[in-house]
């Protein structure tokens, strides 16, 4: 789980993934 650097890209696919990453 990356946080921080990819937190602008994550907020993109957190969108498609339904917030799966965590």
């Amino acid at each position: 789980m990356l946080v921080g650097d990819n937190q602008t890209e994550n907020a993109q696919i957190v969108n498609t993934e339904t917030h799966t990453n965590c």
